[in-house]
């Protein structure tokens, strides 16, 4: 799919791409351009999705909700190693009027229902009470889950080839057609979710998602070298940079060197390419209703901050994108009780099949 958008960017968004590099003076990896010149091109094309293999059905791990039917699958990508993938399926007892994907975070090592506790078998339930099939997705063939790069070394985006993979074969295989299909991730989940509206065919699929502390790969680049704070829906000013330990975990494992926590400038090109809202990203969705959600408490480095640039990104592309704050929520927003209410009810009046949406100007 070819989709036309503007490169002229308001200016908080130009500001976002600058960053000061160690030992240089301040650099801008994008082209800048004048409010009053409207360049529009065509410039997106979709990554190449990769294929499931091998699926099989195999009692599911105690925990959670009961009666789900657990099938064992491989994801195979053109630039990722073959993954193992253990996905849940619990369908509601009248006809399902939707599907909704769940993502836990990190690399999504873990099923929504036991991730998040209590509270997050309740919003499951709940959703799964209203008539929606519920998908969880367990990335359990790594500790670093979807984003385990270690054995190619082609970056995160490659790897983001897993979840979107994962959530084109549920619309093609589990939803029903003409149902909503719909999906919500916690901070890398909602990252999963985001490589797919921005990289893959994410726009063609899915009807809402409700992200939630993330996605927190909006931008390798700042998030790697630094860059100016960013206030959230909360009204605070938090960092944009990754902790060390969360730059060698998920980033540098995907390089093949300390290129991330090391704040390499040889690598800017290569982080700003392989981020959610890289220059060649679909961010102007027409079929599909976005909710970013971030939590009061959340003292995470960088994961409201991340969030708060996709918002912008996707909302000065054209979309029509909300973002809010939770109240007294941690990072883990779906594990208290305000955040999986928050989330029920979000999924509840957004998750619906999506007339075609204007164009926000």
């Amino acid at each position: 799919m070819m989709q036309t958008r503007m490169l002229c960017h308001t200016a908080p968004l130009h500001v976002r791409r600058h960053v000061k590099l160690p030992g240089r003076s301040l650099f801008s990896v994008t082209v800048t351009c004048s409010l009053a010149i409207l360049l529009s091109i065509s410039l997106h094309a979709e990554d190449q999705l990769g294929k499931i293999k091998g699926v099989t059905t195999q009692n599911c791990p105690p925990g959670g909700i009961a009666h789900g039917t657990c099938k064992s699958l491989t994801i195979s990508c053109p630039n990722a190693s073959n993954f193992r993938t253990l996905v849940k399926i619990n369908y509601p007892v009248q006809p399902p009027i939707g599907t909704i994907i769940y993502l836990v975070g990190s690399g999504g090592n873990g099923f929504y229902d036991s991730w998040f506790g209590r509270n997050g078998a309740t919003v499951v339930s709940s959703m799964l009470g209203a008539g929606y099939t519920a998908v969880q997705v367990n990335f359990e063939g790594s500790t670093l889950g979807w984003v385990d790069g270690k054995l190619l070394y082609k970056g995160v985006r490659a790897d983001a080839c897993r979840p979107a993979t994962i959530a084109d074969w549920v619309s093609r295989t589990i939803n029903v057609p003409g149902n909503a299909y719909c999906g919500t991730g916690n901070s890398g989940g909602a990252g999963a979710l985001s490589y797919s509206m921005a990289h893959f065919n994410g726009p063609t699929i899915f009807d809402f998602i409700e992200l939630t502390s993330g996605p927190v790969f909006s931008d390798l680049l700042q998030g790697c070298l630094g860059g100016p704070n960013v206030v959230n829906a909360c009204s605070f000013s938090d960092p944009v940079e990754y902790a060390r330990g969360q730059a060698i975990e998920f980033i540098d494992s995907n390089y093949g060197g300390s290129h991330c926590s090391g704040r390499d400038s040889h690598y800017a090109t290569r982080f700003a390419d392989d981020s959610i809202d890289s220059s060649d990203a679909d961010l102007y969705y027409r079929n599909t209703d976005v909710n970013v959600l971030v939590g009061q408490r959340d003292t995470s480095p960088a994961a409201t901050a991340q969030a708060t640039l996709f918002y912008e990104a996707v909302k000065a592309a054209g979309t029509k994108i909300t973002t809010s704050c939770v109240p007294l929520a941690p990072h883990n927003i779906p594990s208290t009780a305000a955040g999986a209410a928050q989330i029920i009810s979000d999924l509840t009046n957004r998750c619906h099949t999506q007339a075609p949406a204007e164009r926000v100007r």
